[in-house]
Order: structure tokens, then sequence, then C-alpha cells
């Protein structure tokens, strides 16, 4: 019996040789073997896999923005959450304010939004944005983390702050 090298061989060595019944569960046997029972040759299993969501969790300092308040025109830590709140809709995990001792207003501070994409929607690709709460400026720009800031000349650190 000569050797079998290709599916054209196969089939005819199958056909003639044997019976056409056990000939067709030889094939599907045959072509079942190291393809996952379909038949089908070079099968990609990555698109036929069930959709698995991926959350991908962007650390507090990639999603904040830091935000500087003029003196005698103090802004609440509630109205800031209510204006992002009013504005884009449940967009704001927090925001955190400079800690003051004997009622002096806080300077600055800093929100923390849900996702990285609200401080691109807030800046709309400048680099500081003022915002109007209750007829109060604030100013925002994108945080910066100080441990980010070592290897920065000063002078672009405290620009707009």
């Amino acid at each position: 019996m000569a050797a079998v090298t290709t599916v054209r061989d196969m089939l005819y060595h199958y056909t003639f040789a044997r019976g056409v019944a056990r000939n067709v569960v030889a094939l599907l046997l045959w072509f079942d073997k190291g393809t996952n029972k379909t038949g089908l040759v070079g099968r990609n299993q990555e698109p036929e896999a069930p959709y698995e969501r991926i959350v991908i969790t962007v650390p507090e300092d990639c999603r904040s923005m830091f935000i500087t308040f003029s003196e005698g025109q103090p802004v609440e830590r509630d109205d800031i959450f209510s204006y992002f709140r009013e504005t884009w809709g449940d967009c704001i995990v927090r925001v955190l304010m400079e800690k003051t001792t004997c009622r002096v207003q806080p300077m600055y501070g800093r929100v923390i939004f849900k996702s990285k994409t609200f401080v691109s929607l807030v800046l709309n690709g400048v680099e500081h944005a003022s915002l109007f709460i209750g007829g109060r400026e604030i100013w925002l720009r994108e945080y910066i983390p100080r441990s980010m800031n070592f290897g920065r000349p000063r002078a672009s650190i405290s620009a707009g702050s």
C-alpha cells in the first residue's frame, strides 16, 4: 500500500479501498484530529471565546485635576461636586481640599474623576481651564504628583498655581 500524503490521496484510498460509509467516518476522524472536532484547519480560538470585560484601574493621580481658588472667593467642596455632577453626570469620586486652620479658606484642592476622559473634557485641549461655580472662578489643570515633579524644572511646576 502506498503512503497517503494528501487529502486527495486519502479520499482516493478510502473511497476505492473500502466502503463509502466507513470512508466518511474515517475522513471525519482524520480531520477532527487536532482541530477541535470541527474539521477546520488553522482555526483561531480567540474570536470564538466568550467576551470578558477587562477592567483596567487607572491610578487616582492620572485621573485627577489640581484646582486653585482666588483669595476672597471661597468655593465649597459640595459646590464643586454638584457642578460636575450637573454638568457631566456621576463623574467624580471625591473632592479634596487644602487642610486649613482657624477658618482660613482653602486656596487649592484636587478633584478625582472616575475616568481620565473627564480631565480631557474639562481641559478641552488647553493646559489650564477656568470655571465659574456660583459666580466664583476656579482654575484647573492636570494633577501632577509630587514624585513626578522632581525631574521637572521648578518653573513648569508652579505655573498657574
